[in-house]
């Protein structure tokens, strides 16, 4: 260790990467792309003599035992033993390994980019305002935790129960990175974060790019802008996708994971033993109506299940069926068509290199991506030109659930197919997937039908 009379080192330039809740760089176990702060600490360009980087696992990805499986407490209040205190404990012991391998020290000023998603976006600016009001911990001053000031909780300077000095260094921000910024600590969907202090002052701000979701509906996902009802000085954006669309993350879009959209309901009832059938389609327009009469017109002759094995594909469209209680000698079936929309998981990559793009002229140590990504990135940009529709159909992805049936949004193609109407506005393109019944409270919409934003919330 250092002793503390070594002064006068070259900058030391440390990145600080806050994954979103349930992310974490390591987790191969899926087939999903890694978010963007995971893939942004692998293009920090780092030396191991005056750049370094600490990645911080998102909120609730270890459980109590710290395998990386997932704390349900933590991931659903971002409190617990995989909660936030926990996370700026990972953050300040991160610091702690760089500051373990800097020779001398301290350096002559230390320079901090820090970026974060989701809630890790929150995190991120907690820990811009816990360094600049409480310090950063020098490792050759332990002390009593007990002992040191804490202007804000949880700071730097008490990492587990062990307290440190305040390191005695120049410091600077020199950016912040934050994509689609969530807290809800505690409550899901509050505008109360409890300890974490979120709010950024303006001179943070100046130095800030906020990438927020324009397609995110969910009421347990408000939006914490980087404003309070001043202007928009280009520092917070609004980029196509939902929440996890802008931070990235999501798997591609194999045949086993679409996401549902609700375009019908048919209630059959018939006699048992033969004789009428009657078909009531609620709220369905007749052209829709007169195909979900023809697929079903087999039925009751037929085993319901042979329904579902037949050619809905050539119609695009998915089938699931429940019997329903009946009267004596009626059957009754209630069944629902679905459009699946399987979104590709590409999206993320323009919010990343815009990101990416914008800490380097802020003198951010950044590799360039790498030319696959980076014509992925220019083909999505490209698609987002041309026509509005298609681009949601391929691209946007439907966080929100909901039993909302979607019919007056869809009509026939010429061959038969279900397919977004001509001429929809994308005002009027569907907000909600479906999933299984009564499923809808975790990623239910705002009431309103549009995101909850709550300001910045500095004090005047």
């Amino acid at each position: 260790m250092p002793s503390s009379t070594d002064t006068g080192g070259p900058d030391l330039r440390i990145g600080i990467f806050f994954d979103g809740t349930g992310n974490h760089k390591d987790l191969r176990a899926t087939a999903a792309r890694p978010t963007n702060i995971a893939a942004l600490y692998d293009l920090y360009a780092t030396d191991g003599q005056s750049v370094f980087a600490a990645y911080v696992p998102g909120i609730g990805v270890y459980d109590s035992a710290g395998n990386l499986r997932g704390d349900p407490l933590s991931l659903a209040t971002g409190l617990g033993k995989s909660g936030g205190y926990a996370r700026m404990a990972d953050a300040a012991e991160g610091l702690l390994a760089v500051f373990q391998r800097v020779w001398p020290f301290p350096p002559a000023r230390i320079v901090l980019d820090v970026f974060g998603f989701s809630r890790g976006a929150a995190l991120a600016r907690h820990f811009v305002n816990a360094v600049l009001l409480a310090g950063l911990p020098d490792p050759r001053r332990p002390m009593d935790a007990s002992a040191v000031p804490r202007p804000i909780r949880p700071n730097l300077r008490v990492i587990r129960n062990q307290g440190y000095g305040r390191l005695d260094c120049p410091l600077e921000i020199g950016f912040l990175g934050l994509f689609d910024t969530v807290g809800s600590f505690g409550l899901p969907g509050n505008a109360d974060e409890g300890d974490f202090d979120v709010a950024l002052g303006p001179e943070i701000v100046a130095r800030t790019l906020h990438l927020t979701a324009a397609n995110e509906y969910r009421r347990n996902f408000p939006l914490r802008s980087i404003y309070d009802g001043a202007p928009n000085t280009g520092n917070e954006a609004a980029c196509p996708g939902a929440h996890g669309d802008v931070g990235g993350g999501y798997a591609p879009p194999g045949a086993a994971n679409p996401e549902h959209i609700l375009v019908g309901v048919a209630e059959v009832s018939a006699r048992r033993g033969g004789g009428s059938t009657v078909y009531v389609f609620p709220d369905t327009p007749p052209e829709l109506e007169a195909l979900f009469r023809r697929i079903l017109t087999p039925w009751p002759g037929r085993s319901p299940a042979a329904l579902a094995r037949e050619a809905l594909d050539k119609h695009g469209l998915v089938l699931r069926r429940a019997p329903q209680a009946a009267s004596e000698g009626d059957e009754i079936l209630r069944v629902r068509f679905f459009v699946p929309k399987r979104t590709r998981e590409t999206l993320g990559l323009v919010p990343l290199r815009r990101m990416r793009d914008s800490a380097a002229r802020h003198g951010v140590p950044f590799r360039e991506l790498d030319p696959e990504r980076e014509r992925e990135a220019s083909r999505v940009a490209a698609a987002r030109a041309g026509d509005p529709l298609v681009f949601w159909r391929d691209y946007i992805h439907l966080s929100a659930v909901a039993d909302t049936r979607y019919s007056r949004c869809f009509s026939l193609s010429a061959d038969g197919r279900v397919i977004l109407r001509p001429g929809l506005t994308e005002a009027d393109l569907p907000k909600t997937r479906h999933i299984a019944d009564g499923i809808f409270l975790v990623d239910g919409p705002a009431a309103s039908g549009r995101r909850v934003i709550f300001d910045n919330g500095r004090k005047k």
